[in-house]
């Protein structure tokens, strides 16, 4: 029941093309499954970008089972998150215009009753106003990479 050398070699080579026709490269190239008198090439490790994997091994394990165990170490880069801004553009504002829309509002003309009407009044009043005269706009940018020397 032994698989002879040479169809083993076989039996490689043809995984090593198959992946290697779907641009992934195989990185086990010892048996990973044992038995008494029996070993198998069981497992595949295979990637498309080589230089991501490396230190790939194959260890016994005598007595715990009839898998051998694999181990490799592996590159992973993580994206950068993306960072989204809320800003508003005061400096562009026109001072005069902005000043007449204050002067119409309803600040002037109804007078709250309490402190805490007049507060909702006041942040109702002026997002309002810096809606139309700088409307808030978002920007997503990646964060600045660190330099390090």
């Amino acid at each position: 029941m032994t698989r002879g050398r040479d169809e083993y070699i076989f039996l490689y080579y043809t995984l090593s093309d198959g992946l290697h026709s779907v641009g992934r490269t195989q990185f086990l190239t010892q048996f990973t499954r044992r038995l008494p008198g029996v070993a198998y090439l069981l497992d595949i490790v295979a990637v498309s970008n080589v230089s991501r994997v490396t230190n790939v091994s194959v260890s016994e394990t005598e007595y715990i089972s009839d898998h051998c165990l694999l181990s490799a170490a592996v590159a992973v880069c993580l994206p950068q998150p993306v960072v989204n801004y809320t800003w508003r553009n005061i400096r562009n504002i026109d001072t005069a215009l902005f000043e007449a829309d204050l002067r119409k509002c309803v600040i002037f003309s109804e007078l709250a009753t309490s402190v805490d009407a007049y507060v909702d009044q006041l942040d109702s009043v002026l997002t309002a106003l810096l809606d139309k005269h700088a409307p808030v706009r978002t920007t997503r940018r990646r964060p600045s990479k660190k330099i390090s020397r």
